[in-house]
């Protein structure tokens, strides 16, 4: 009898063990910190002076997880890759003061002649990768190409959304696929129907945002149900007359199954503020 007892006072100090184990592991589930991340817009295009690298300074008092670029971070329009070396020496020690990642979108500043974008690929970054971070998955993409009909990109883009289970997709390119401002009919929109299929395949998806520059303004829209944000310009020259003419950057917080979005201006200074739908 004593034996029995003593079997089933040590299978209830097991089970309250598990129970408080299970209720450890809940809780702190319940206090994981959000995803933050920066997003810095076009840097070139008229660089105005200082701009780009008070933004840095803000993004670094900030401490995201990581920073991602639209495009533009170099003047370009090099015509030999010997010429694009010393731009993005220049570009890297402006951009030396983050302590965290930084991931890179090209514009058309960065790749501008054939030549330029093996060199692109062999010395900054793929011109078309994604990432994983936490339960989100990035996808930057060279988005030149889909101003080429006919273009096979698209089918890289729909094989790597089908591979992901993240609870929550956003996609990087410089031109808009919905321009709104100086650049319509030289974004995406330039080829129309290739642009349909791509925006197609976000909607299947479920992306939560295909976040773009090119147009020195800041706008968002929904389409479909998937946001379109078009960041302002973060050092290049603003365009006026279209609305969203000032300098700045996006922090976006992943908070569980909310995503919010937060437009700064090059000093802090809170511009807009507004919540899109997860998966």
């Amino acid at each position: 009898m004593q034996t029995k007892a003593m079997v089933r006072g040590a299978m209830k100090k097991i089970f309250f063990c598990f129970l408080i184990l299970f209720i450890i592991i809940s809780y702190a589930k319940t206090l994981e910190c959000p995803v933050r991340f920066a997003v810095i817009g076009d840097r070139t295009g008229d660089a105005q002076p200082g701009i780009y690298e008070e933004i840095i300074a803000e993004i670094e008092r900030l401490k995201p997880d990581f920073v991602i670029t639209v495009g533009d971070m170099i003047q370009g329009y090099a015509q030999d890759t010997t010429q694009l070396t010393p731009m993005w020496t220049e570009y890297k020690s402006i951009v030396a003061p983050l302590t965290m990642p930084i991931y890179f979108t090209p514009g058309n500043h960065d790749i501008t002649i054939d030549a330029a974008a093996p060199w692109y690929k062999n010395h900054i970054a793929k011109p078309y990768y994604s990432f994983d971070y936490d339960d989100c998955h990035f996808v930057a993409l060279h988005t030149d190409y889909y101003k080429r009909p006919g273009s096979v990109r698209l089918n890289w883009v729909a094989d790597n959304l089908e591979s992901t289970k993240k609870e929550h997709i956003f996609v990087f390119g410089h031109d808009p696929a919905y321009p709104v401002g100086p650049h319509v009919g030289s974004s995406l929109d330039r080829d129309s129907a290739t642009r349909e299929k791509f925006w197609a395949l976000l909607v299947k998806y479920n992306v939560n945002a295909y976040i773009c520059g090119h147009e020195h303004l800041f706008n968002k829209k929904c389409i479909d149900g998937v946001y379109q944000i078009v960041n302002c310009a973060s050092g290049g020259d603003i365009r006026n007359g279209y609305g969203g003419a000032f300098h700045g950057y996006m922090v976006v917080k992943v908070d569980g199954k909310k995503v919010e979005v937060i437009m700064k201006d090059e000093n802090g200074t809170e511009k807009d503020r507004f919540f899109i739908s997860g998966r």
